[in-house]
């Protein structure tokens, strides 16, 4: 039972990821400039997340970051004016189909 809610933590949080990551990269992409008030950049969340640490799976900056947004999100709070509702069926998924969903609905082909 434990491996499978460890399962069921990693799934979420690669959905997670992927829309935190989906989002950052959008702001960051229409930002003519740097984030005023702002800790953390678009850019440094995805330099981060592409960033491998040795002896580690996942890089604890990325992991931490997104988490952190996840736990907000997850108490109902909105973020920027963004909410989000997890529904228990998606954490399920592989993150692969997670990541490509959040993606193709971000950017979909024309």
């Amino acid at each position: 039972m434990e491996m499978s809610v460890r399962k069921s933590r990693q799934a979420r949080r690669a959905f997670v990821a992927a829309l935190v990551l989906s989002a950052a990269l959008t702001a960051a992409a229409g930002a003519a400039e740097g984030p005023k008030g702002h800790w953390t950049s678009g850019e440094r969340l995805f330099g981060w997340c592409l960033t491998e640490v040795a002896g580690m799976t996942e890089n604890p900056l990325c992991v931490g970051f997104v988490g952190a947004v996840a736990d907000v999100l997850a108490e109902n709070t909105a973020v920027s004016g963004y909410r989000v509702c997890l529904r228990g069926d998606l954490v399920t998924q592989p993150a692969v189909t997670l990541v490509a969903r959040a993606l193709a609905r971000e950017w979909p082909c024309p």
